[in-house]
């Protein structure tokens, strides 16, 4: 059915590759790859939802990237739709579902906090944690993203799902920001409950 309204099964799975991922922009070339599809038919397609105010495009130094637009009628229902929701009742090992659990609370510190706000306190964080002689590697390697890294690139780190990213969210240093409700089922999705990771990432509750 969905094919059928969205015209083939390639702009569906585009569709998908876009809503599963909504916080994150994404380039055409990985765009075309989950798409299975061509570069050419995903940039136009994507055009076509640029032109319907679906989507949104960025110009970075290494081509136009893209994501959902959140202020239209339709985002929530494609969220709901496409966004995987399956870790707590799947196989996945648990190392697999602590991986999804803080990627998730990347999303939410992404959707809450502006990214003014996440480097400040970040930075914060890590200048009081030198200062006490709490430091490792993955700090400086944060401390550059912060300080010298784009927007785009502070999202991707915690949001996207590739093994770099993952590595970097066992150590966020956004501690402090992030309060959770009730209605925060987002976590809870992937088999863990909130408070286990207050001091990983300085959840209020």
């Amino acid at each position: 059915m969905l094919a059928a309204i969205c015209g083939s099964e390639a702009r569906v799975r585009l569709i998908r590759s876009l809503f599963e991922r909504p916080i994150e922009y994404q380039s055409l070339s990985s765009v075309a790859k989950s798409a299975k599809t061509d570069p050419a038919n995903a940039l136009r397609t994507l055009r076509k939802l640029v032109n319907a105010k679906l989507i949104e495009v960025t110009d970075t130094t290494s081509g136009p990237r893209y994501r959902p637009r959140r202020d239209t009628p339709v985002f929530n229902h494609f969220h709901a739709l496409f966004s995987p929701e399956d870790f707590a009742d799947s196989n996945a090992s648990s190392h697999v579902k602590l991986d999804e659990h803080k990627r998730r609370i990347g999303e939410l510190l992404v959707e809450r906090h502006s990214l003014d706000e996440i480097r400040a306190k970040s930075i914060e964080n890590l200048k009081r944690w030198r200062a006490n002689g709490v430091w490792s590697a993955v700090y400086d390697e944060w401390m550059g993203i912060l300080e010298h890294g784009s927007n785009v690139h502070l999202v991707s780190v915690m949001t996207s799902r590739d093994d770099d990213s993952n590595r970097l969210r066992q150590s966020m240093p956004c501690v402090g920001l992030l309060r959770l409700g009730p209605s925060d089922n987002c976590l809870r999705r992937v088999g863990f409950s909130c408070s286990q990771f207050r001091e990983d990432v300085g959840i209020q509750i």
